[in-house]
């Protein structure tokens, strides 16, 4: 009997995982038109970085270091081969979304050694709303996410030199991810049961970390490029919505349950809990900086909160001596997360998604406007600044509404601005644009 449940789980497995990660990319797919200002900025970026002497000082300035340099370099070889590179960042963002379902299963598989949970695990992380959101937009965020939990997958297995690998790879698409680094060598070093061969493991991972790094060293050194890679945000996140929030603490509930429940196993507990540290510090570490730094790095936490979520259910079931369960309520609960995942996209994600692709249409052919009208020296200014941007191709500085520009040309929404005349409005010309964000962009010129 248990042979038979054990190949009709391998036959679940096999054809249910890539039908959960077809259903992602079909549901994802249907937002393709979706791109936040934020993705433009990274697209302007990528393509002035091979003509860096052009804009480079509005290049520099933008941030206090180089936006994401991994997926820019990506992005560069589409700008070399002259491809559409709306095109090739939409693609790859959900290409590495895809992968992160994928890289869920194989950690959570690692994790419990249960391919039935494991599957269940891929499937709530899968359809995650803000898995959906982020992967049409084009960003470097579910690359960040898909290494992150490679380099645990690998860690776990005790390939160092992959994990290691993943990390410095992770870190060239945000510096926060050093942690993740600092958090392998506590791992070598507290589970290393020869302490001389573990200093040679710390040798060898720091080594290969630096070498993993040395190519961004050395172009940022050509380039004269901020030392620091700097996720840009995607700037149309919602606000936690009360059903995210009830998900959210009952995963951590069975997070925290299942740590509870090592920790009183004694000895045996203790071992395990240390193979774990570096996940559990890796949340931690993600979860403090997005509270108090970059909010979006809280969501590469999340994937990894739902596989130990998975983890402290079979652990309780196993306590209570009901393990005939593990059939059914990780299924339970993974239904419970769908239904709060979708709910929570059709009733908050969906709206903004709606707006910004309104508003990128009209900055669009705004930017498009400048790029004639506007002339080389003319100083631009604009409260979205990455849309115009890129298609103007000419820098562009922050507008604060209600503070004074100093600038010859004023992207802003139709609202009146001191010592300036409105000269064009998209929205105006014979109805071409018919946004549903409720408030519409306009071009405005110094008098």
């Amino acid at each position: 009997m248990n042979e038979q449940q054990s190949s009709v789980t391998v036959q679940l497995v096999r054809y249910g995982l890539p039908l959960v990660v077809l259903i992602f990319y079909v549901t994802a797919s249907r937002w393709f038109d979706y791109t936040p200002d934020s993705t433009f900025l990274a697209l302007h970026y990528a393509r002035n970085v091979i003509y860096v002497g052009e804009f480079k000082e509005h290049l520099l300035n933008v941030t206090n270091g180089t936006p994401q340099p991994l997926w820019l370099m990506m992005l560069g070889i589409g700008t070399l081969l002259h491809l559409d590179l709306v095109l090739v960042a939409k693609v790859m963002s959900l290409f590495f979304s895809c992968c992160v379902i994928l890289c869920a299963y194989l950690l959570a598989l690692e994790v419990m050694e249960g391919r039935l949970i494991g599957f269940c695990t891929a499937l709530a992380v899968g359809m995650q709303a803000w898995l959906l959101h982020a992967a049409p937009t084009g960003s470097a965020l579910p690359l960040g996410v898909m290494l992150s939990i490679a380099s645990l997958f690998f860690l776990l297995r005790n390939e160092y030199v992959l994990a290691t690998l993943s990390a410095g790879l992770c870190t060239m698409v945000f510096w926060q991810a050093a942690g993740l680094m600092v958090f392998i060598l506590v791992d070598i070093g507290i589970n290393s049961v020869n302490k001389r061969r573990g200093m040679k493991v710390i040798v060898s991972a720091v080594l290969v970390y630096v070498c993993t790094l040395l190519p961004w060293f050395l172009s940022r050194g050509w380039f004269d490029l901020p030392l620091l890679p700097v996720l840009i945000p995607v700037v149309d996140w919602s606000a936690f919505d009360a059903l995210t929030v009830v998900a959210i603490a009952l995963q951590v509930a069975l997070m925290c349950s299942g740590i509870m429940l090592f920790a009183r196993l004694g000895s045996q507990g203790w071992s395990t809990l240390r193979g774990h540290i570096t996940p559990f510090l890796w949340i931690i570490w993600l979860v403090a900086l997005g509270i108090f730094g970059t909010p979006d790095l809280v969501w590469i936490a999340f994937p990894l909160v739902t596989v130990y979520a998975f983890l402290g259910l079979k652990e309780i079931l196993q306590h209570v001596q009901r393990p005939n369960l593990l059939n059914i309520l990780p299924f339970i609960l993974t239904g419970l997360l769908l239904i709060q995942s979708q709910i929570t996209f059709g009733s908050v994600q969906r709206p903004y998604m709606v707006s910004a692709i309104d508003d990128s249409n009209e900055l669009a052919v705004i930017g498009y406007w400048l790029k004639v009208h506007a002339g080389a020296d003319a100083l631009i200014a604009s409260e979205r600044r990455g849309t115009v941007a890129f298609y103007a191709a000419k820098p562009v500085m922050v507008y604060v509404h209600g503070t004074s520009p100093h600038s010859d040309f004023v992207v802003s929404s139709k609202r009146e601005i001191q010592g300036y005349t409105m000269v064009y409005a998209p929205d105006d010309n014979a109805g071409m644009l018919s946004g549903t964000s409720g408030e519409h962009f306009a071009v405005w010129k110094r008098n």
